[in-house]
């Protein structure tokens, strides 16, 4: 279907048949909008420089790689691998592992319930990472001004890596795992399970808050 600011594709498959080896390539123009889905098929993104990406993939995994605004990746089952250059990054996953890198910077969101997680990031204004059942592993070029970092997991650990010259207030708990940090003490408490640290790093304008329930937790400061 063709209108004159849009084209829709679609795969209709013959009467009594739910799959078949249809493959669809599409080659777009810079700065438009591109919009995916699939059910039981991939995705694959490479060298596009677009206004906004979205993919939704019901059963299959997701790559892409290029440059765009805003993009935002979602499957259900099936993991995501980002190496698209964006300040507004928006990747969930329910099984399925994420990966991220390519100069995600700006706002990043990442998300997945049984997965682990591992995203390199640039210069970051909110950057939040989220897993159920799986670890993370998270480092960042930098964080600006005002800016907030919230990493969580229920099972599973916790690995962060930021620039010496970061500022922020540093917050980090657990249930019944290890903390280990550049900065600051480890606190316990007297009677009961858990441990926290708090911590202020640099001028202390940022804020970095780490909850992991059962797992343990690791801030390394320094390098880029």
């Amino acid at each position: 279907d063709r209108s004159a600011n849009r084209v829709r594709w679609e795969v209709v498959y013959p009467r009594g048949r739910s799959n078949g080896g249809a493959t669809l390539e599409l080659r777009v123009p810079r700065a438009v909008e591109v919009q995916l889905g699939t059910v039981s098929a991939d995705i694959e993104v490479a060298d596009v420089d677009v206004r906004r990406l979205q993919a939704n993939a019901v059963s299959g995994s997701i790559a892409a790689a290029g440059r765009s605004a805003e993009t935002a990746l979602t499957t259900v089952s099936g993991g995501i691998r980002s190496q698209v250059q964006t300040p507004r990054l928006d990747l969930r996953a329910v099984s399925g592992g994420i990966q991220a890198g390519g100069g995600a910077s700006g706002e990043v969101a990442l998300e997945t319930v049984s997965g682990s997680i591992k995203v390199d990031a640039g210069r970051v204004q909110r950057l939040s990472a989220e897993a159920v059942s799986g670890s993370l592993t998270v480092s960042a070029a930098g964080l600006a001004p005002g800016g907030k970092v919230t990493l969580q997991t229920v099972s599973g650990s916790i690995g962060l890596q930021l620039p010496r010259s970061v500022s922020a207030q540093l917050s980090v708990k657990t249930f019944s795992g290890d903390i280990q940090s550049d900065s600051g003490t480890v606190e316990r408490p007297r009677y009961g399970p858990g441990r926290s640290l708090d911590a202020k790093l640099g001028g202390g304008d940022g804020d970095i808050a780490i909850n992991a329930h059962s797992g343990s937790v690791r801030v390394g400061l320094g390098g880029r």
